[in-house]
């Protein structure tokens, strides 16, 4: 099933406390998503911006339809823990391609060449509650084996913490220099290491424009 994606660049950049970041995304996906849909969110750094990348099943405004490839190479930001009740043990760096693996083969994807990032905690504060979350970036080579899991896996995210940026799924595009020739000049620098080719919704050319929140949207044909 299609989903729908945007890109959007906060004002003033992102929070460096993981909740106030979680409420900056949400007060502009307000305004970003249709009818309040549900969406997923990822932070996307590039060489001169920070940029939040949304995903939702309802359309987005300025959005673009994309879908999941047969095969490809993903990348994913994700909480790599066990759990005992609410409490997060972290996965071992010895131990996580192989746990990475086995979480999603039951996901629907056969996966290689798995990288991980060395482990990190990503920390907000709600009022006197102190989140703190064990993240990796990680990527791998895919290929779907259970179209309906894998699909699934792509609309809704994987594992913990979703609402604080982790679970998305991204494609990775494998010629960057060829999507950042698709797009206006003063946007390729920005988008060149993680923008991938989309059909849009809208005729218009692809263009920077303004949410009522000053959030800058990046509207994204191919």
């Amino acid at each position: 099933m299609t989903v729908y994606e945007s890109l959007v660049a906060l004002p003033g950049g992102l929070p460096s406390d993981l909740y106030q970041e979680h409420q900056a995304v949400w007060r502009v996906a307000a305004s970003v998503a249709a009818n309040g849909s549900e969406f997923l969110y990822s932070v996307e750094t590039a060489a001169d911006a920070n940029l939040v990348r949304l995903r939702s099943l309802g359309k987005l405004w300025g959005g673009a339809r994309v879908a999941l490839p047969p095969a490809g190479r993903l990348a994913v930001r994700m909480v790599c823990a066990t759990w005992s009740g609410e409490i997060a043990i972290p996965v071992p760096d010895d131990a996580v391609d192989e746990w990475f693996v086995r979480r999603m083969a039951r996901l629907g994807f056969d996966t290689g060449e798995v990288s991980a990032s060395a482990l990190r905690f990503t920390e907000g504060r709600k009022r006197e509650h102190l989140i703190r979350i064990p993240v990796r970036e990680i990527a791998c080579s895919f290929v779907v084996a259970d179209a309906i899991a894998a699909s699934e896996a792509f609309r809704h995210g994987v594992g913990r913490a979703k609402r604080f940026g982790c679970g998305m799924l991204r494609v990775v595009d494998t010629d960057p220099v060829q999507v950042a020739s698709k797009l206006p000049s003063h946007h390729a620098s920005v988008l060149r290491t993680f923008c991938t080719p989309v059909k849009s919704d809208r005729g218009a050319d692809s263009h920077c424009t303004q949410t009522a929140h000053t959030a800058t949207v990046l509207k994204l044909r191919s």
